[in-house]
């Protein structure tokens, strides 16, 4: 089943993060070619070297909470994609699982009916939003991020622009005192 697979996936991925000073994870819910029909799990970190790297030595330097929480600061260098093309196995799973749901559509009808396959492809993106918000609870209930970094840290599902329900996001899936600055900086973007 594939929010099995982006569970288990997510949490083999973190076990082998080593970096000591790593203080969030980072669910990106993504698609592979912007195709709803390959959604993809892009798990990733970010370390409190980077952000002070990039305080110091980038000479357009963003505002501090915007180098620690914005995703397009981080690292990036070795981010874990589940259940996209680099994934055979999560592909054929998230497939089968979209059309469990009823939801899949070929490309013939994306032709024929773009409106139709639009909302089916928005029915898929919301589905698969809330199986990696439930992966990112999974790994605190289970002490994946506690066994990994001997403390509890934020995991922050989100999408590449950030959104106000981000922060909601984070509220559900996260312990709430390992949130509240990221929270405060995405209420912070629609201000």
């Amino acid at each position: 089943m594939f929010p099995e697979h982006l569970y288990a996936r997510a949490a083999e991925a973190i076990a082998g993060f080593a970096e000591p000073d790593i203080y969030a994870i980072s669910l990106w819910c993504s698609y592979d070619e912007d195709d709803t029909r390959r959604p993809t799990l892009v798990v990733d970190y970010n370390t409190e070297t980077q952000v002070e790297q990039v305080l110091s030595t980038d000479e357009d330097a963003p505002e501090p909470d915007e180098a620690r929480w914005n995703y397009a600061y981080w690292l990036q260098s070795m981010p874990v994609e589940i259940g996209g093309l680099s994934d055979p196995t999560g592909l054929r799973l998230g497939q089968e699982w979209i059309k469990a749901g009823g939801l899949w559509y070929s490309d013939e009808q994306e032709e024929s009916d773009f409106e139709a396959t639009l909302e089916l492809g928005s029915a898929i993106a919301r589905r698969f939003e809330a199986s990696c918000l439930q992966a990112g609870q999974r790994l605190h209930q289970e002490g994946v991020l506690e066994k990994a970094f001997g403390r509890p840290i934020p995991v922050l599902v989100h999408e590449l622009e950030y959104q106000p329900h981000h922060a909601d996001w984070a509220i559900a899936g996260n312990p709430p005192e390992l949130v509240t600055e990221y929270v405060a900086w995405i209420e912070s973007l629609s201000s």
